[in-house]
């Protein structure tokens, strides 16, 4: 699904606090805004509307940077109003929260696929009932996404001097063997534009690592089956790698290659402690295919926070593969990304529109 465009009827500003909208009126809310928010300079909540419907009126007049949404209200009033917020603006970010339950596990998915940036987890209300457990396992990282998506929203539509230095290396791809690809922060919706658009004549297989709690990636999965016609499945330990089938990490354990005695691959999932915080994490994922398949790799790196891929990256490019991005512009967060470009690694850095038809060219060798 593809953003529609901005609206134009208003100047977004990019100084002061960042401006965060609370929807709705249910403890989560309260607990956030009370518990986490207050008290932050750099953060300002400057709408709580009650409901979704009423929070899109409120974002057509109000100078918004980051909507924070509770999902445990009714989902009328939650996730179906994402496609309403991003036609009052299409370039706010916005942050689900909730426990991890079947049902909000289903809604929050659905909400990630619609263009929702972020999902935070809360702990479960039993613990949440001592405020010290909000603090040391919600604050810091909700406070970290809330800033970084929100300096994200004000550089929208404007060239950074990062975008701008960009240096492209030379192209050493042929056709690869393998695609390996890596995302985080608006991942979900990212991954499921370009298969959509991705024709199944490709026969590389695709490994992704994409950072999500284990109850998602099996739900992000049967979407990109779903939704596009490609075959995606969680990767299992010791499966053999088939062309032409998307393997994704599943949430929890980091998703490795290794080559058989009789020269299969096959995955290896590692479930030793995160790396760059992260479990599953890109780095592992992006060593070890540089390591099995050589010069045979074109490693993809989407939108998301911090620079997790980058070492895993820079693996790629010394072992003669290929790496590329997304372009800032079109990515929710471009620090993974950006980490690559601005590293010297990449050979093609593309808006999110572009992939696709990249990736057809370079898997099956077409000239146009």
């Amino acid at each position: 699904m593809v953003k529609p465009p901005s609206s134009p009827s208003r100047q977004h500003s990019a100084s002061g606090p960042i401006r965060i909208m609370l929807i709705g009126d249910s403890a989560i809310i309260g607990e956030l805004k009370s518990g986490v928010l207050d008290g932050q300079d750099e953060l300002a909540v400057v709408a709580n509307p009650f409901n979704g419907n009423a929070a899109v009126g409120r974002l057509k007049c109000n100078d918004i940077d980051v909507v924070i949404m509770d999902i445990g209200m009714k989902e009328a009033e939650g996730v179906d109003t994402l496609p309403a917020l991003f036609r009052a603006d299409a370039e706010v970010k916005v942050i689900i929260v909730s426990t991890l339950s079947f049902s909000n596990v289903k809604a929050a998915m659905k909400g990630l696929l619609e263009g929702a940036a972020e999902f935070v987890a809360l702990p479960s209300p039993s613990r949440r009932l001592n405020k010290a457990r909000i603090g040391g396992e919600l604050r810091g990282d909700l406070i970290a996404t809330i800033k970084s998506l929100g300096l994200a929203r004000r550089k929208t539509g404007r060239e950074t001097k990062a975008a701008a230095a960009v240096v492209l290396r030379r192209h050493t791809i042929t056709r690869p063997d393998v695609i390996a690809i890596g995302s985080s922060t608006g991942g979900p919706k990212a991954l499921l534009d370009i298969f959509k658009r991705l024709p199944t004549n490709i026969k590389q297989p695709v490994l992704i690592t994409q950072h999500l709690p284990a109850a998602f990636t099996v739900t992000l999965a049967a979407s990109i089956t779903r939704e596009s016609r490609w075959k995606c499945v969680e990767g299992k330990d010791g499966e053999e790698i088939q062309k032409g089938t998307v393997y994704l990490a599943p949430g929890g354990f980091h998703m490795e290659v290794v080559s058989s005695a009789g020269g299969k691959k096959l995955i290896r999932l590692n479930n030793g402690p995160p790396v760059n915080f992260c479990k599953p994490s890109v780095d592992p994922m992006f060593l070890s295919i540089a390591k099995a398949y050589g010069p045979g790799v074109l490693a993809l790196m989407l939108t998301g926070m911090g620079r997790d891929g980058f070492d895993g990256g820079k693996a790629v490019v010394n072992a003669g593969g290929t790496v590329i991005a997304q372009d800032e512009d079109s990515s929710i967060v471009w620090g993974m990304p950006g980490a690559v470009a601005m590293g010297g690694l990449c050979s093609a850095v593309l808006p999110l529109k572009d992939i696709p038809s990249y990736l057809r060219k370079a898997a099956t060798g077409a000239k146009a």
